[in-house]
């Protein structure tokens, strides 16, 4: 789930030439209290903003450990770096920096905090002007893989093969 979900950025990356990184402790459950959508929808917003902001030739590392029983997800870039005085301020609904270009509408940051406390978690961010930032959120793993709610992903090749049959 971890991989897929970072991975799926590669071409967004290659194209703006910044490489990629993913690291997934092999520790990591494989599951957390937050539905595969949701997640990726958290995981797009940080991985979509450091993207954003890494200049040319910058780095993008997605990292999944463990800390305290709770899946910690990380994203970090090579980007300008935020200045302590705005740092608590990310999360805020339409809040950006001045010197940003308003590179979007300033809701992505907020919707993410929304979806990963609503699910028990925290998020947060570490950041120092011209050293890049590091968005993480942490989430409790489940014991057990969710219900599959349509059909199981073995379902699916299995109609996929036949239709193609």
């Amino acid at each position: 789930m971890y991989r897929q979900a970072a991975e799926s950025f590669r071409p967004r990356a290659e194209i703006r030439q910044l490489n990629l990184a993913c690291f997934i402790d092999g520790r990591v459950p494989p599951w957390v209290s937050l539905d595969g959508e949701r997640f990726r929808q958290v995981l797009t917003n940080l991985v979509g903003n450091a993207l954003k902001f890494s200049g040319e030739e910058g780095h993008v590392t997605v990292t999944a450990t463990t800390e305290n029983g709770n899946v910690v997800v990380s994203v970090t870039d090579t980007g300008p770096g935020i200045a302590p005085e705005h740092l608590a301020q990310v999360f805020n609904p339409y809040w950006q920096a001045r010197q940003t270009a308003r590179l979007g509408a300033g809701l992505g940051l907020a919707i993410a905090k929304g979806i990963v406390e609503a699910h028990g978690g925290r998020i947060w961010a570490t950041s120092a002007p011209a050293a890049g930032s590091t968005f993480a959120f942490s989430l409790p793993p489940l014991a057990a893989p969710p219900a599959e709610t349509e059909e199981t992903a073995e379902t699916a090749a299995n109609k996929d093969a036949t239709a193609r049959s």
